[in-house]
């Protein structure tokens, strides 16, 4: 199948013809030169994305115009989960109202199955946007991953009301989100409990961004929801003395972020740098100081980066630190056992909890041309309990290295990316000596179409 692929990525250069610009554009790499785009006005940030150099090319809503695209992808897999699969996006906006929606179609192992990754409808008024469904979210100011919410899990329904300053002010500009979902895939602790987020970023100046983020578990069938003043504010989130589980109580999860990008453009070769960083922790407890009650952080974690630019270049480091003194970061809560996971996947950064991680990537990234090469080292611990204050773990660690590579090309509104991926994985799921070697290549075709 991949030669015919090539094939016909070969016809269609010859006959493309000048495509639309918002189907070409929408294609294309994401733009290097706009510094102070912060934030999107559609209530997803869609444009942060492309600031951030996320190399997302399906996460650009259209500017009152219609737009179609459609995939072909075809997955070789050493972890025998080989497939092909067809993938379609319509996405409009109007000036006060946008939706998108897609669908997948993934073969594999003589097995179809079929998944719905958008369905989202949202109204905008000036500086307010509401909008409910499914949409992958990107909440953070990492690369390769976030402390509390990626992209690689599976949507959460959610209803999300966000506001953005409409102009910058002599004090900078703020952006406020806040959303309510609901985790309706199957668990092993409480089944389709809430899931409350919350996101304020504050911009200074143009070139950095402060924010604090927050996550919360809490309700679901069989557990009382607590009160308004504790979902906002959660001083006491844990309830002690209930042995049969019956009282309220709040999984949390929450950080503390700064991201800036600094301009270098006459300063040698270098065109900009960026620096970005996270400070997180797992839960929220309630410490006193004399007689006054305070909320304070338990269990913390921390990422950060920084991503030097010199022309189409881009060299980028992250590395994550997510070792609580609880081993309890995504999971282990006594009440939600399987914390901020969707179907053993994690909502926040890719490596999970109880891990450390290292990863770096050179990139060339041309308007409709890139490359880019990635190495990514975890440390995974075999954490077990804290009893007493007293850590238990496995006797050995499991340690990936994991290299990647990617090609991209567009020409007109036709896109074509292959992908490789190879892994060692030495002391794998914990066992003493035991090896495991993983490969995978993908190769992907897409075309994007804008209707009048």
């Amino acid at each position: 199948m991949a030669p015919s692929v090539v094939a016909i990525w070969l016809l269609i250069v010859k006959w493309v013809h000048a495509a639309p610009s918002l189907a070409e554009q929408y294609l294309r790499q994401p733009r290097q030169d706009e510094p102070d785009v912060f934030w999107g006005s559609i209530g997803h940030r869609w444009e942060r994305y492309q600031a951030l150099g996320l190399q997302s090319q399906t996460d650009s809503y259209p500017d009152q115009s219609p737009l179609i695209w459609g995939g072909i992808q075809l997955q070789l897999d050493t972890e025998d989960s080989s497939g092909a699969g067809l993938s379609a996006l319509v996405r409009n906006a109007t000036p006060h109202l946008w939706y998108g929606m897609s669908a997948t179609v993934v073969t594999n192992d003589r097995t179809i199955q079929t998944d719905l990754p958008e369905l989202v409808v949202g109204t905008r008024y000036g500086s307010w946007s509401l909008w409910a469904g499914m949409r992958a979210r990107w909440i953070g100011n990492g690369r390769f991953g976030n402390l509390l919410y990626g992209d690689s899990t599976k949507p959460i329904p959610s209803v999300v009301l966000d506001w953005t300053q409409p102009k910058r002010g002599p004090w900078g500009q703020f952006y406020v989100e806040m959303g309510l979902g609901q985790l309706v895939y199957v668990r092993s602790d409480v089944q389709r409990p809430l899931m409350l987020h919350m996101d304020f970023r504050y911009q200074p100046v143009e070139w950095l961004e402060l924010s604090a983020t927050r996550l919360s578990l809490m309700g679901g069938q069989g557990r009382p929801m607590p009160s308004m003043g504790q979902v906002i504010l959660p001083t006491d989130p844990h309830i002690e003395n209930d042995p049969n589980q019956r009282l309220p109580d709040q999984d949390e999860l929450a950080c503390l972020e700064a991201y800036g990008r600094l301009p270098l453009e006459d300063f040698g070769i270098l065109t900009g740098v960026e620096l970005w960083f996270q400070y997180g922790a797992e839960d929220a407890i309630q410490k006193r100081m004399g007689v006054l009650p305070y909320v304070s952080l338990a269990g913390v974690a921390r990422l950060g980066g920084v991503s030097v630019h010199a022309s189409h270049w881009r060299l980028s480091f992250e590395a994550a630190d997510i070792i609580d003194d609880r081993f309890r970061w995504y999971q282990g809560h006594r009440i939600y056992h399987d914390g901020f996971s969707v179907e053993d996947q994690w909502l926040g950064y890719p490596s999970g909890g109880d891990s450390y991680s290292l990863a770096s990537g050179l990139a060339w990234l041309h308007a409709d041309t890139g490359a880019a090469l990635r190495y990514h080292h975890v440390l995974r611990v075999g954490a077990i309990q804290s009893v007493n204050g007293q850590n238990y773990a496995l006797i050995d660690n499991e340690v990936q290295q994991r290299l990647g590579g990617e090609y991209w090309r567009s020409i007109g509104q036709n896109r074509l990316s292959v992908e490789i991926n190879v892994a060692q994985i030495n002391n794998a799921d914990f066992i003493p000596q035991h090896q495991r070697q993983e490969g995978s290549m993908m190769i992907h075709f897409a075309r994007a179409w804008e209707l009048h």
